[in-house]
């Protein structure tokens, strides 16, 4: 299995372009809290980050505060438990709902255009061994919300809260792309055998009315493995940290 750093170099590494987090944005007047969906517990706040989430053009503020601790009882593992506040430049506020991860400490990837819908989607790392597995923040009419992984050729046929990218012998990642004013995305998952090429399934699904939906039966092709190897998780698609 890769180590954890390993994955978190391949993470923040080469083959997906990273841009610097936008300034802070200037104080605007108080709408107040949209969504009181923080927890009683006590919350500690651990980073904070920028990024247009609402769309209107403004660095809004991400605060990133853990909210407890507990082990998972199907896996036995000890989970952080975090959670997200958006602080919108006119002073909105909203709490994401909570962000369960084994791994020590948050594990913020940065914000992203990924469905190209209004704002940037905020994207946080919960698993990493031989594989990336993390969670997608949606801003959903003054809501932070999930947003559930594209189907995937050869499974999970129902969308998830968790996306998933294998990054050893078996490989799987997303690319994503704009068509004619649409978002794709296409989910693909490669079988690379120790010589000759790999067999490659893909799965094509847009966003549509606030999800993924599937626009495709399974594909499947053969591709080089240099080529497969050399793939991202979300392939091009702009991360800023």
């Amino acid at each position: 299995m890769i180590a954890l750093a390993c994955a978190a170099g391949l993470i923040g590494g080469g083959g997906i372009a990273t841009d610097p987090t936008p300034n802070p944005p200037d104080a605007g007047s108080r709408a107040g809290e949209l969504a009181a969906a923080a927890p009683r517990a006590s919350r500690i706040l651990a980073q904070t980050r920028y990024a247009d989430v609402d769309g209107d053009g403004r660095p809004d503020t991400v605060g990133i505060y853990r909210v407890g601790a507990a082990r998972n009882q199907s896996t036995g593992l000890l989970e952080q438990w975090w959670q997200v506040k958006v602080t919108t430049a006119t002073g909105d506020v909203a709490w994401s709902p909570q962000i369960r991860s084994p791994l020590p400490g948050h594990r913020w990837w940065g914000s992203a255009n990924l469905d190209g819908s209004r704002g940037k989607e905020l994207l946080f790392v919960t698993g990493a061994e031989d594989f990336v597995q993390f969670v997608v923040l949606h801003w959903d009419a003054g809501a932070l919300r999930f947003e559930k992984a594209p189907a995937g050729p050869r499974g999970p046929k129902r969308l998830r809260q968790t996306w998933d990218a294998a990054t050893e012998t078996f490989r799987s990642g997303y690319r994503l792309f704009t068509y004619r004013g649409e978002r794709y995305v296409n989910m693909w998952q490669a079988d690379c055998p120790v010589h000759g090429r790999c067999t490659v399934r893909v799965m094509l699904s847009v966003w549509r009315h606030g999800s993924w939906q599937t626009v495709s039966v399974p594909k499947s092709t053969k591709v080089s493995r240099a080529e497969i190897f050399a793939r991202r998780p979300l392939g091009a698609l702009v991360i800023h940290h």
